[in-house]
């Protein structure tokens, strides 16, 4: 999508910056739906949640790779969301 909207509108800092904020929403909104207070989340945790799921699925995609739209795909990213959202262990203690 990022590389369909660079190639429609250009690569200029704004796109980049409107970018960077639907992704920082739809991290924000992941947060809320599981009941997650975003202050309770590491910041570092915050910034790689929802960029480390679309990193395998760009990757898959510009393969065209076997498990694109596969059950097998979607479960380990729901896998790797579920650990990222977990509480962090180091601060229940």
């Amino acid at each position: 999508m990022r590389r369909y909207l660079i190639g429609l509108l250009g690569n200029d800092a704004e796109l980049q910056k409107a970018l960077h904020e639907m992704v920082d929403r739809m991290t924000e909104r992941l947060i809320a739906t599981v009941g997650l207070r975003i202050e309770a989340m590491p910041a570092a945790r915050r910034f790689i949640l929802v960029r480390a799921a679309l990193g395998p699925i760009r990757a898959a995609v510009m393969r065209e790779h076997r498990l694109v739209g596969t059950r097998e795909l979607e479960d380990e990213l729901v896998r790797l969301m579920l650990f990222l959202l977990e509480p962090d262990p180091a601060k229940s203690s």
